[in-house]
């Protein structure tokens, strides 16, 4: 079947639907043309082919939509309608075999109508002419045609200049489909990425959450469910919509508090917690993937010092979030107070300095508190300094005054018990890192 019965069919309704309202009028056709022609265009007409048909338009570079299916719906529904409220009649005298005319009008809508709402969805995805000659400018990039202008520069300027957000989102996806060269998509996917961002972060950085739990509970088989993403797109976009965070972290910060809906929000700390909790089950295929460990640190952070503090000053508990916690472009408050009372601790400390003794406290300080893991990490910290002979074992009562909630008494003991046999090489080398510059006092 081609588009040709289509339009043949919408004729041959508009003259059939001419002659069943003008009938009463006296008009008539001595040959009954009209009848005929519909009932052949009918038969004419496959159903199941007409999706196969619209999908050879492209509804943003033809007028299929509004000159084509529109018109035949309503072309189509009006002679339904005219036919349902005249059937008795237009039997006796027009048409006895008008109630095939009236199923297949029936069934031809649903098709049609379902195929209108499945080509108005394509506007966004089918690419404009601008759009192919975005990917013209591309490839002429990629040559070398634009000089040594700066990537980011080249796309701001000549590809999604003074569009609107939905024609930038099409015009990149396009683009990334097309391109062949890796790096280039890759920085396509972060304007792509961070364009969402700019007109919903916290939609897109759940949505990207969410990607990222499943790839890697069902790699771990955690969970039953796969992805539909491979490791880089799920790493790349969770990263991308944490650099934007980072970059616009006074626009994260508003849009936390002025989102619509506040579960919405409630939401997104429940993926970023979900996402810290799953590192020990996941630890196993992490393994030493600096940009995987960073993404972890970034979202502790965030849930912290922006998420949960958003959503106990929209829910009445705190009136304001402090300056001093407004993400900056390396993921750290803009600074951090060293808890008082800590003579007791101190004391434990094996240092030489009381200089040296604040600097442990305070990398003490920033590796515990605010983050999600608890007993068993704080557990691993203070194994990590005796190890070393920098602290004796602290009890979870003089912990816990110091660096507030580091989970339960017993969990505590229990892993400090166990030792560092239970824990991976990476793990006690994320802690390591920051330990080790403190052995031997330097």
């Amino acid at each position: 079947m081609e588009y040709h019965h289509i339009s043949e069919l919408r004729e041959c309704a508009n003259a059939y639907l001419f002659l069943l309202q003008n009938h009463k009028f006296g008009y008539n056709e001595p040959t009954n043309e009209s009848v005929k022609r519909l009932h052949k265009a009918i038969a004419n007409v496959k159903l199941n082919e007409i999706g196969k048909v619209m999908s050879r338009f492209n509804v943003n570079q033809s007028l299929i939509i509004n000159e084509g299916v529109e018109p035949t719906l309503i072309i189509i529904d009006n002679l339904t309608k005219e036919i349902g409220n005249n059937m008795p009649k237009i039997i006796k005298e027009i048409d006895p075999e008008v109630g095939n005319v009236f199923r297949f009008c029936n069934d031809v809508s649903k098709v049609l109508r379902n195929e209108f709402e499945k080509m108005k969805s394509r506007r966004y995805n089918d690419p404009t002419r601008d759009d192919e000659q975005a990917f013209e400018k591309l490839n002429l990039y990629c040559c070398g045609g634009y000089g040594d202008i700066a990537f980011d520069d080249f796309v701001k300027e000549y590809i999604i200049n003074d569009l609107t957000h939905i024609a930038i989102v099409r015009r990149l996806n396009y683009l990334i489909g097309k391109c062949q060269n890796e790096q280039i998509k890759r920085e396509l996917h972060k304007h792509l990425d961070w364009h969402k961002c700019n007109k919903d972060v916290i939609s897109e950085l759940h949505e990207a959450l969410v990607d990222f739990i499943r790839f890697f509970d069902y790699a771990t088989d955690v969970s039953p469910i796969p992805s539909h993403h491979n490791r880089v797109e799920v790493t790349t976009r969770l990263f991308n919509a944490i650099e934007w965070c980072k970059s616009h972290d006074k626009d994260f910060k508003f849009q936390l508090l002025n989102f619509p809906l506040l579960k919405d929000v409630e939401d997104l700390s429940v993926s970023a917690t979900t996402l810290i909790e799953g590192f020990d089950n996941w630890s196993s295929i992490v393994g030493n993937d600096a940009v995987v460990l960073q993404l972890f640190n970034d979202i502790a952070y965030f849930l912290d010092n922006a998420i949960e503090p958003t959503i106990k000053q929209r829910n009445g508990n705190a009136t304001e979030i402090p300056e001093s916690q407004l993400l900056s472009s390396s993921g750290k408050a803009a600074d951090d107070v060293t808890p008082s009372n800590t003579s007791t601790f101190m004391d434990l400390m094996l240092l030489d300095s009381d200089e040296q003794k604040q600097k442990l406290l305070a990398t003490l300080h920033s590796l515990i508190v605010g983050k999600k893991k608890k007993g068993k990490y704080v557990a691993l910290v203070f194994l990590i300094c005796e190890k070393y002979g920098l602290i004796s074992k602290p009890t979870h009562n003089l912990l816990t005054p110091i660096f507030g909630e580091i989970g339960s008494k017993s969990g505590y003991n229990n892993y400090f018990k166990k030792g560092l046999s239970v824990y991976t090489d990476t793990e006690i080398m994320g802690i390591e890192e920051h330990i080790l510059p403190f052995v031997n006092g330097h």
